[in-house]
């Protein structure tokens, strides 16, 4: 967070602190901001801070060259993720930060070493990201929670509704890049076109079925109906 004279806050445990301005010291009380978390006002700029830097954390490793997938992975399935887990946030409640930071993460384990075990890697790359950042460490354990559990084959594990909402948006946000599905089954899997067709259906079916909630289903139902047209 920027404080007087460009300088960074950061959060440490016994307040808010930046080096000294020109002509004296400055130190601002936790309690002058209210404490990180469920009773922060999530729109203040400290909750943008930590995560807008997030966000262009997970951009700048999609742009490197030794991004596993490229920079698409950011546009076409980052940006959906964190777009349906906040809406289902405002709707079902949870704690709307950690939900916006793991959305922004669930994914980066695959970005940065490929998509074998990327839950694992991906709790452990948001880990040491979050500490750097001196995020609390209550947060940083539910956020890892929820990108551990964010696949299909973990779901019996989640506890809270953090866990579900972000394994949900990752299920909905297939709903909106079904050219990228299709691309994975002509270039990665060397499918042809009766293959891709058959396997992107089954597919969205599978996804459809793994929402447990009424309003993701509310939420994505046209465009779920609409593709089974489309591809029947």
């Amino acid at each position: 967070m920027k404080g007087v004279g460009g300088r960074i806050f950061r959060p440490r445990a016994d307040g808010f602190s930046c080096p000294p301005p020109v002509g004296g010291g400055l130190k601002v009380s936790v309690g002058i901001f209210a404490k990180i978390g469920s009773d922060f006002n999530q729109n203040t700029p400290l909750f943008m801070d930590i995560i807008q830097a997030i966000k262009n954390f997970v951009e700048e490793e999609c742009k490197k060259p030794t991004s596993k997938y490229g920079y698409d992975p950011f546009p076409f399935h980052f940006v959906q993720v964190v777009k349906y887990a906040e809406e289902l946030a405002n709707r079902l409640g949870g704690d709307k930060e950690v939900i916006s930071i793991a959305a922004w993460l669930h994914d980066i384990g695959s970005i940065i070493y490929g998509r074998e075990n990327h839950h694992s890697t991906g709790a452990e790359i948001a880990e040491k990201k979050l500490k750097e950042l001196n995020y609390p460490s209550d947060k940083v354990g539910l956020i890892k929670k929820c990108i551990l559990n964010h696949r299909g084959s973990q779901q019996n594990n989640r506890e809270s509704i953090e866990e579900q909402i972000v394994a949900e948006a990752d299920v909905l946000s297939n709903f909106d890049n079904i050219a990228g599905i299709f691309k994975a089954a002509f270039v990665y899997e060397k499918m042809n076109e009766g293959e891709a067709k058959d396997s992107v259906r089954k597919k969205l079916e599978n996804k459809w079925n793994q929402l447990r909630f009424e309003d993701s289903k509310r939420i994505i139902k046209p465009k779920y109906e609409a593709a089974m047209l489309l591809l029947q």
